[in-house]
């Protein structure tokens, strides 16, 4: 019988690589130069909109591994649409949000392997013009 324990270390919020590093019990190490890739959202434009705002999520690693988007939320709310979504960039277009003030919440993008990727105060509702 074989035991892996991984031990996986807070990234950069702005994303990047990182080496995995296996020890053996024999003490043989063998290290992987960029073999982990922590997720993050880098850019959102514009941060701020109302219903029917497209919205440009750009970042590192926006799928987690898995190979489609199956949620994204702007400030609590669900999205109307995913346009476009790769590694790299997510276009949405912001749904309906009934707000008296300005509101500031999380932007959380949902993959379909169960990550989540998570800006906190990414995205504002704002009042109609």
């Amino acid at each position: 019988d074989s035991e892996v324990r991984a031990r996986v270390f807070p990234g950069s919020l702005l994303g990047g690589t990182g080496d995995v590093l296996i020890i053996g019990d024999t003490g043989v190490n063998v290290r992987l130069i960029d073999g982990w890739t922590y997720s993050a959202i880098r850019t959102v434009t514009p941060n701020y909109g109302q219903q029917g705002t497209v919205v440009e999520l750009n970042g590192t690693g926006l799928l987690a591994g898995g190979t489609n988007v199956t949620r994204v939320q702007l400030s609590g709310v669900s999205v109307e649409k995913v346009l476009y979504a790769s590694a790299t960039s997510i276009r949405v277009v912001a749904e309906f949000e009934s707000v008296f003030q300005n509101t500031t919440g999380d932007i959380r993008i949902q993959v379909n392997n169960g990550q989540v990727i998570t800006l906190e105060d990414g995205f504002t509702y704002g009042l109609p013009a």
